[in-house]
């Protein structure tokens, strides 16, 4: 038998132009209005093509009949229908639940399940054929049938195993429950808590701290909400002994060409020691990934913005030139000023002080427009009139090391909102080795009103007129872990805002003094201080004068959980110093 081939594209072009050239040539007395008007008479060149030189079917499939409904149960109904006919074939129905397509099929019934007891629904079939050619729709309204109440709990889940034991977590498994009509999940708890629920058999732990043992358990739940008896067991996580191992990596530093800055140079200037630029924003334009500027003393009046990017091996680095100081101030002198705003990547901005924001929402480092893997370290941020460090909710990745940030809110006026130390928005942020103290009207850290994954640790905090840290949202903050500070004299230690977190906040291995209200207020069922809390005297050297160092009695020394621990302190000395880190930002 012969093959039949489809006409190429080109063949059928060339065609064309001979009919309209015949055409021409017919109607060439009739004027130009003649020949388009014929012209515009010839079939489409893509009709044949769509039906790829075949007699096109365009006609559907009758509409499905004799429709019944059967087979109904609390949760599922089954549709039966007689077979369309077609022309040609046809070649499966589409099926609809209350006037949503919920699959198809190429026999002649289908049964809806999953569905809601005691509850009537429409079921629609429409036949459908190879060529798209679609029948009206057939429909008819049943109802599940009715509900039963269900009482019964699923089975205890048995044979728990933990596993997979670091210093920071641990895996729990178990056998599967079995219920009379399924399982939904299971909810796991520690120490007594619960902190989440899966539909799978294992979960893991983490957050945890080094060397303690938890109560793991687990039950199980049906849809009707019945719960099975607790099944517990104890594990513990790993020695302390892998220092910083639960901390997130470090910024690589800068070993690209170094470049420098000074009072007395000129952006003209190619940046060298000796013939330096004049401006900061000159160095925060032109840097390359792996590169870096350092700053002669001095002050620098300006409204720096960062937007460029270094990469994770590559970071690009401003610094202040070691033993000097470099004062960074805002050249704007109204509305919302900011010293320094940053929206890049991949940046380390090291020992600056960064002073005198004005307006009533303004910040000394203002972090926004998707800012991510920055390190702000060793700089000084003070006196301004609302944050010190305020990051958007665009923001990732942020890492406050071994900061100075105090007297923020500085000028505050009547009506103002309030202004405090750190307010991070993002997520997976690291908050460690800083002191923080001096925030009359706010607090020292509010992570509020969405953030996740981010860490608080070492840092030492005191003198907030509200609080020290504040945690919870409507925007959601979950999997939060404040471990190894000092919070000293506010209301909380740590406050929940009105809006509870959504997930899992850890508070432990603290020391919490002098807080006006309680060390850790109550009521958010997701926060989790299993992990104890040193509620007594950190034993400050001379906290009116704010020397935070510890003395040598002091409670905090050798208590910190080494996996959270920082590998040195704000001083730059080694962690650590004695039998185990030293809880806060200082080491004995």
């Amino acid at each position: 038998m012969a093959t039949l081939k489809e006409p190429h594209p080109r063949a059928e072009e060339k065609a064309m132009s001979r009919r309209r050239a015949s055409i021409f040539s017919r109607y060439c007395g009739l004027g130009l209005i003649a020949v388009v008007a014929a012209m515009i008479t010839l079939p489409a060149a893509s009709t044949a093509a769509t039906c790829r030189g075949k007699k096109c079917d365009t006609t559907p499939p009758s509409t499905p009949t004799e429709l019944v409904a059967s087979g109904q149960t609390a949760s599922s109904i089954t549709l039966t229908w007689k077979a369309s006919s077609d022309n040609v074939g046809v070649k499966g129905y589409d099926l609809y639940r209350n006037g949503v397509k919920v699959g198809w099929t190429s026999g002649t019934s289908r049964t809806f399940s999953s569905l809601a007891c005691g509850k009537s629904y429409t079921l629609a079939v429409e036949a459908f054929d190879a060529a798209g050619n679609r029948s009206g729709q057939a429909a008819l309204t049943s109802s599940t049938s009715a509900c039963i109440a269900d009482t019964t709990p699923p089975s205890t889940p048995t044979e728990l195993a933990a596993s997979g034991q670091t210093a920071s977590s641990m895996t729990l498994a178990w056998k599967a429950s079995t219920d009379n009509v399924g399982v939904a999940g299971y909810d796991l708890y520690l120490n007594g808590k619960k902190v989440g629920t899966t539909t799978g058999t294992s979960y893991t732990f983490s957050g945890l701290a080094c060397a303690t043992s938890y109560t793991l358990a687990v039950d199980a739940y049906d849809a009707a909400g019945n719960v099975s008896a607790q099944a517990s067991l104890k594990s513990s996580t790993s020695s302390c002994g892998d220092l910083a191992s639960a901390l997130p990596p470090p910024l690589p530093p800068s070993t690209g060409t170094t470049f420098y800055v000074s009072t007395i140079g000129s952006d003209s200037n190619p940046g060298t020691l000796t013939a330096p630029w004049r401006t900061i924003q000159k160095a925060l334009n032109v840097l390359l990934p792996g590169q870096q500027a350092l700053v002669r003393a001095g002050t620098y009046t300006q409204d720096l913005v960062m937007s460029r990017a270094g990469t994770a091996s590559a970071p690009i680095t401003v610094a202040a030139y070691p033993g000097e100081t470099v004062v960074l101030h805002a050249a704007s002198t109204s509305g919302d000023t900011y010293p320094i705003q940053i929206t890049g990547a991949y940046f380390r901005l090291q020992g600056f002080v960064i002073e005198n924001s004005l307006g009533t929402s303004a910040a000394n480092v203002y972090l926004w427009g998707g800012a991510n893997h920055i390190e702000l370290s060793g700089n000084e941020i003070r006196y301004g009139q609302d944050q010190g460090i305020f990051a958007d909710n665009t923001t990732s990745n942020l890492q406050m090391l071994g900061n100075r940030i105090h007297d923020n809110g500085w000028n505050h006026v009547q009506g103002q909102h309030q202004s405090h130390g750190i307010y991070v928005e993002g997520g997976n942020d690291l908050m460690a080795n800083n002191v923080i103290y001096n925030h009359a009207y706010g607090f020292g850290i509010q992570i509020y009103p969405a953030n996740h994954d981010t860490i608080v640790t070492d840092n030492t905090i005191a003198s907030s007129a509200h609080s020290s840290i504040v945690v919870g949202g409507s925007g959601g903050v979950y999997n939060i872990t404040i471990r190894n500070n000092i919070l000293y004299d506010d209301n909380w230690g740590v406050e929940m805002d009105s809006t509870c977190p959504s997930g899992a906040v850890y508070v432990d291995h603290n020391v919490i003094y002098s807080f006006r209200v309680a060390a850790i207020e109550g009521g958010c069922s997701r926060v989790d201080t299993s992990g104890g809390n040193i509620l007594v005297d950190p034993l400050f050297v001379n906290y009116a004068g704010r020397d935070l160092h510890l003395q040598a009695s002091s409670p905090a020394i050798d208590r910190a959980s080494s996996p959270w621990s920082e590998t040195s302190d704000f001083d730059k000395h080694s962690r650590p110093g004695g039998a185990g880190p030293d809880i806060g930002a200082f080491e004995r």
